[in-house]
């Protein structure tokens, strides 16, 4: 096993999860009971959330449904477009083998609780999935489940014909609705293995995607590229910031007040972000950029919108600081996105 020991995870999963329960008529704001997450939290394209957090809305979900089975059941209901460009990479793929290459390589993109490996021989393939944290009983449960469903699919639809598994293989003993896996997957189903996979023929993965589209492909790849070099740059105490400034709904905290929300001094809070020759009014003009650029690129909000909604008084100020921020104009930015879309 290969634990984790970062403290922020990428949102998009948790926000699935959330999404899909809340279609089930259960309120989000039940599933986020005990975080310090908003219901706001759950359309912001780049937020993060903790170990911690997730875990409570997982055993929120577990109390609240009294269903163990949840993360197999929900695994049908998987959505790629919901993963934002990550998804729609995988949609364009060539061949399942193109996309199960794109997983891999930004599976960190939609912040899972697994880390996905393949090997693939002549005849057979086989996906692994390893935990990332220790969990316990419950939380291996839904972990494997839910990754294990989506996987298969996920396949599934991509290639728009049912996929067939030789054998599934699963470290921990046979959970109540271990009926469930057989029925679902449609092959043996052994528990308390060395691992964590599933096995299955390699002519599936020369099956064309659906939905491939190279052009949309091009420039999601380009997307996710970007995205994961973030991700690697990234320092946990900023990510930390950031994540409470993105999960505050309709105002951005003062420095004394986030110094608060982290548990220290303003003083030890400047001198944290002087070590990282950044500071907090920076952050603050660096999530204000993103949010403005996410509203331009993926809402139909107009600008006057946009300037209220990131903490600007005036839209006149708002317009000088995003030309500072990019050398273009809010409404140039708009338009350029648009163009590029409409030549696809």
């Amino acid at each position: 096993m290969i634990y984790m020991h970062t403290d922020l995870i990428r949102a998009p999963t948790a926000q699935w999860l959330i999404k899909q329960l809340s279609g089930m008529g259960i309120k989000a704001s039940q599933l986020l009971e005990g975080t310090k997450l908003e219901n706001g939290w759950l359309d912001r394209e780049e937020a993060f959330i903790t170990y911690p957090e997730y875990k409570r809305i997982i055993m929120n979900a577990l109390d609240i449904t009294k269903d163990s089975a949840i993360g197999l059941k929900l695994g049908h209901t998987v959505n790629l477009a919901m993963f934002g460009a990550f998804g729609y990479a995988l949609m364009s793929s060539k061949t399942l083998k193109d996309a199960a290459n794109v997983f891999l390589k930004y599976q960190d993109l939609p912040g899972q609780l697994t880390r996905i490996s393949m090997k693939q021989g002549d005849l057979e393939c086989v996906i692994k999935f390893d935990p990332l944290y220790p969990f316990e009983d419950q939380m291996l449960f839904y972990a494997i489940e839910e990754v294990l469903s989506t996987t298969y699919y996920g396949m599934i639809f991509l290639v728009n014909q049912e996929v067939e598994l030789i054998e599934i293989c699963l470290s921990y003993p046979a959970p109540e609705h271990a009926r469930l896996y057989k029925e679902m997957f449609h092959c043996p189903v052994r528990f308390m293995a060395s691992e964590n996979h599933m096995r299955l023929d390699a002519r599936f993965f020369s099956l064309p995607v659906c939905t491939a589209n190279p052009n949309v492909y091009e420039y999601c790849i380009q997307f996710c590229e970007e995205m994961l070099r973030g991700l690697k740059k990234s320092d946990q105490f900023i990510d930390q910031i950031r994540n409470i400034i993105l999960t505050s709904p309709g105002r951005f905290l003062k420095i004394g007040e986030m110094a608060k929300e982290l548990g220290m001094g303003t003083r030890s809070l400047n001198r944290r972000l002087q070590e990282r020759n950044t500071s907090y009014k920076k952050i603050i003009n660096e999530v204000r950029s993103d949010l403005s650029i996410r509203y331009l690129e993926n809402t139909n909000l107009s600008i006057d919108q946009i300037s209220d909604l990131i903490g600007f008084s005036e839209t006149s100020a708002f317009r000088k600081a995003f030309k500072k921020w990019t050398g273009k104009s809010a409404s140039q930015h708009r338009k350029e996105i648009l163009a590029r879309l409409n030549n696809y």
